[in-house]
């Protein structure tokens, strides 16, 4: 939904508008107006509004914020990825080597055999890993909004995760530990996940690996202003 000041036509922001009142102070012009209705403020609700404190923008996220759409955007790339592309040519190198070996063993076709068949696994792995530290140097994941829908984007190598709702459709952003993180607590590595809990009360993973809690707890922030979501408690969520 986008909201324009009823006296110059300005496209307001989150926050220029309070939720709780609906009453609205347009930054350009000033002027005072109201969206009450349009905001259906004085509907009952069955969640607490919350009031948390803001959260800074990350240094790690990109923005691009028009009267159109806002895009929030990461890279993948952290210097850990090093060690694993050291560990992923080590890796390979040796299976190239075995089949290598093999080959030149294929005149015995028992042990020829044998030696195709037993890194089979191994194999699957290393494409995997190789397929991981790729897409962990040149991926970027970009989420955007606009008045009519939310997506969440990972690319330029494809990857799982991507998704697509319709705006009027989310009813709140929040975030949560994701199972994961739940099984690992007792070693105190926690995996906040990004969740949009929709009108029909389903929960649509949105993002689990962008960043620490900070990181997504922005994008909660940012994703409802733009949305036009008063922040309310979800069960599970981080609430401070």
């Amino acid at each position: 939904m986008v909201f324009n000041c009823k006296a110059c036509g300005a496209a307001l922001k989150g926050s220029d508008i309070s939720f709780d009142t609906g009453i609205a102070i347009c930054e350009h012009c000033q002027a005072v107006m109201s969206f009450a209705e349009d905001l259906n403020v004085s509907s009952a609700q069955d969640l607490p509004i919350l009031v948390k404190a803001k959260v800074g923008r990350p240094e790690n996220v990109d923005i691009e914020d028009t009267p159109l759409r806002l895009r929030l955007s990461r890279r993948w790339y952290h210097p850990g990825l090093f060690l694993l592309l050291f560990f992923c040519i080590a890796w390979n190198a040796f299976l190239i080597g075995w089949y290598t070996m093999g080959s030149q063993m294929g005149e015995d076709g028992v042990i020829g055999l044998i030696m195709f068949i037993f890194p089979i696994g191994h194999v699957a792995v290393g494409v995997s890993l190789a397929y991981g530290v790729i897409a962990g140097f040149l991926n970027r994941t970009t989420v955007e909004v606009s008045a009519s829908e939310l997506s969440v984007r990972h690319g330029p190598i494809p990857w799982k995760g991507n998704q697509r709702l319709a705006a009027s459709d989310i009813s709140q952003i929040y975030c949560k530990a994701s199972k994961a993180a739940v099984r690992r607590e007792a070693t105190a590595v926690l995996q906040p996940t990004l969740y949009a809990k929709l009108k029909d009360d389903r929960r649509i993973k949105l993002l689990g690996k962008m960043g620490e809690l900070e990181t997504l707890r922005y994008l909660e922030q940012r994703l409802e202003e733009r949305l036009w979501i008063r922040d309310r408690s979800v069960p599970g969520e981080y609430a401070s």
